[in-house]
């Protein structure tokens, strides 16, 4: 009777969480599908500069743009191959998972108003950087512009009730499974059990969890929201929600692929980097206020 009173209640935390968080999440994908139909052209052709303008939209195109880390790269390769600089389309593998409406959605009902401005600070912050590092490798490689493939032309072409609906069944999937973990562990696991993950072991933790796996923004979230509740620090929190979605193996594979492996490794140690440092002072002005 007490596994069935636990699985009742689990359910009926899981529900309330998950209809809370329903529309906001279905209102981003709908408009977030819209902008994936239409933005990478009119990012090429008008928007998109080179050197640090390009890298400085890119950053800022991932609060627009609904790309989760599994769609980015695709995306970024096409921009590649249309003009755009190695160093704005590293920036917007960054910033595009980390600071989609969807992920936003997500920080802001989860983890309230100051940490979600200390995650975007953190995310913007790790974009920049990379942006820069990986124009700075690349210099002087040029792009391989394209010249209006068939490819491209079908890619332009995909209808808007075929990518809503892709990003809302890939957004609830994603949403249930980490409000599944968060849920989890906050009714079964002991408000103690996590306390080990203080500064600085949350942040090793959160880097032995990101780099091999993939946990997508929607999952990354939840879990670090319940991770945060029951103990761990907030630069651990911060560094798994942006680097979990962003160094996973199959990620990296893809980045190395449109990028070149040069590119790719100023990709990884400068996010690494930055996200780390970022985190850690995030976690420092949150403990002064």
């Amino acid at each position: 009777m007490s596994i069935l009173s636990d699985l009742a209640l689990f359910l009926w935390i899981l529900l309330h969480r998950f209809a809370y968080l329903a529309p906001i999440l279905f209102a981003a994908s709908l408009i977030g599908a819209a902008l994936e139909v239409y933005a990478p052209r009119l990012v090429v052709e008008r928007v998109v500069g080179a050197g640090l303008r390009g890298i400085a939209v890119c950053s800022l195109l991932g609060f627009a743009l609904p790309l989760c880390s599994c769609t980015v790269v695709p995306v970024a390769a096409g921009l590649r191959r249309s003009g755009a600089s190695a160093g704005a389309v590293a920036s917007l593998i960054v910033s595009a998972p980390a600071l989609s409406p969807v992920s936003l959605s997500l920080c802001l009902a989860l983890l309230g108003p100051r940490i979600a401005l200390l995650y975007v600070m953190t995310a913007l912050a790790a974009s920049m950087a990379v942006g820069l590092a990986v124009e700075a490798i690349s210099r002087g490689e040029p792009s391989k512009r394209c010249i209006g493939c068939a490819r491209c032309a079908v890619e332009r072409r995909r209808a808007f009730a075929e990518i809503a609906l892709h990003r809302v069944r890939e957004v609830f999937l994603w949403s249930l499974l980490g409000l599944s973990v968060a849920t989890t562990l906050t009714l079964f696991v002991p408000p103690t059990a996590f306390s080990s993950l203080r500064f600085p072991m949350g942040v090793a933790t959160a880097l032995a969890i990101s780099l091999p796996l993939y946990i997508c923004p929607p999952a990354a979230i939840p879990m670090a929201a319940a991770l945060l509740e029951r103990g761990m620090c907030l630069a651990g929190a911060l560094t798994l929600m942006i680097l979990g979605p962003t160094t996973n193996a199959g990620n990296i594979a893809l980045v190395a692929r449109a990028m070149g492996g040069r590119a790719c490794g100023a990709y990884l140690a400068t996010l690494i980097a930055t996200v780390v440092a970022a985190s850690m002072t995030a976690n420092t002005l949150l403990q002064q206020t």
